[in-house]
């Protein structure tokens, strides 16, 4: 019995030391309760990049089984957030955010314009609720004073959010070319209902084995004295 007993313990043993070995140390973002996760490129490790390069580095990162895209601040409650929680970072990094102008966009691509203006958020997540080309298709934006305002060479077509001498001081949107090397805000979208991970079931799995060995071995003592 007792060298059952130390079977049986070790299988238990072997499953809980697979599941402590499955799991990857990670960092840990800024979560909305309920919705979306957030972390800088300086937490990740990410070097300044240009937008499109800032793009492809945030889609290589994950976060709970999501993939990584640059922040899309679609409401004012969303950018609040991000200002709140991270407003040092952004007055030191003027970070790259998802949103950027269709080659087709009317230039400077000011609210005022509507929809003419092409803005779009990288997520595909709609940027206008209508075409009228009238401030009234703008869904959320929050544009620093006098921006967008197309004012450099190469087009200004992709965004960021400006530092401390930017109106409002920390988290309004500035325009700039696409080219320019910034630090940037990885958003992870809120992850789905939990499922049970791999090396959880190897546990269970592993377990019940040993269970089911154990008592085989106890019928088969008890009809072979």
């Amino acid at each position: 019995m007792a060298i059952l007993r130390f079977g049986l313990l070790s299988v238990l043993t072997l499953g809980i030391v697979s599941l402590g070995m499955g799991r990857v140390a990670e960092a840990v973002p800024i979560c909305v309760t309920g919705g979306s996760c957030y972390e800088t490129s300086t937490n990740l490790g990410l070097p300044n990049n240009t937008w499109p390069g800032a793009q492809a580095a945030a889609a290589a990162t994950s976060f709970n089984g999501q993939p990584g895209h640059l922040a899309t601040l679609t409401s004012a409650a969303e950018n609040a957030f991000i200002t709140s929680n991270f407003g040092t970072y952004i007055a030191n990094s003027v970070p790259w955010i998802g949103l950027f102008q269709s080659p087709t966009g009317v230039e400077p691509g000011s609210p005022a314009q509507g929809a003419a203006g092409g803005w779009q958020w990288v997520t595909g997540e709609p940027f206008y609720q209508s075409n009228t080309n009238t401030a009234a298709d703008v869904i959320f934006s929050n544009w620093k004073a006098g921006e967008p305002n197309e004012g450099t060479t190469p087009p200004s077509n992709c965004v960021n959010l400006p530092g401390t001498n930017s109106a409002p001081p920390v988290g309004g949107w500035n325009d700039a070319p696409c080219t320019s090397v910034f630090a940037f805000i990885v958003e992870y979208n809120a992850a789905p209902a939990a499922v049970p991970q791999p090396t959880t079931l190897l546990l269970f799995g592993t377990t019940a084995a040993g269970l089911g060995l154990f008592r085989w071995r106890q019928r088969r003592r008890k009809q072979h004295p």
